[in-house]
């Protein structure tokens, strides 16, 4: 009798771990749906690319105010976390962002309007606090410098879906070939400190 009910409680057990684990699994695919379908607009031809070289560095590159801030890549985990940060910022303008889907300018405007929130999700990323203080970014850098540092760390935070947009760029705006612009010839930038 003991070992039937040791063997119906692992049973049990074992239906739990694996549902619980089945719901991250959803939850992440989630993730990566809802604020790619937001960003997609975005990418690859509006959109910031990150250089072969900044991805094996496991660095972004975020310009703001003429000057160029590299940001290390965080862990697999701290990327999720992430996401989920970006999933509740795009949640707040999902709406409007939804009656646009089709008009990637009116998208690029309603994120742009939002600034303030998207720095803080860069200094929310920013974990080794190279970035400048909210209150200093606002004298220093664009709307347009700090969304674009958003869409190079989302590349970062989920590689995996844009190497799907750029593969399926059938469905979104970009270049004919499917792949973003070069950067080869592009000058270099220094970095801050």
């Amino acid at each position: 009798m003991e070992i039937v009910l040791a063997l119906a409680l692992g049973g049990v057990l074992g239906f739990a771990a694996g549902a619980a684990r089945v719901t991250a699994q959803v939850r992440r695919g989630r993730l990566v749906r809802t604020a790619g379908a937001a960003l997609a607009p975005l990418l690859p031809e509006a959109g910031p690319t990150r250089s072969l070289a900044d991805i094996w560095s496991n660095r972004i590159r975020v310009r703001l105010g003429g000057i160029t801030y590299e940001l290390p890549v965080l862990s697999i985990r701290d990327n999720r976390r992430w996401l989920e940060a970006l999933e509740g910022q795009l949640a707040a303008v999902a709406g409007a962002i939804e009656a646009s889907a089709s008009d990637p300018e009116t998208i690029l405007r309603l994120l742009l309007g939002e600034h303030e929130a998207c720095y803080g999700l860069l200094l929310s990323y920013d974990q080794s606090g190279v970035l400048p203080p909210a209150d200093e970014v606002t004298s220093l850098a664009t709307a347009s410098e700090i969304l674009r540092g958003v869409l190079l760390v989302w590349q970062a935070a989920n590689p995996k879906a844009v190497a799907g947009l750029v593969a399926g760029s059938s469905t979104t705006p970009g270049p004919s070939s499917g792949l973003p612009p070069s950067t080869a010839g592009a000058t270099p930038m220094s970095s801050a400190n």
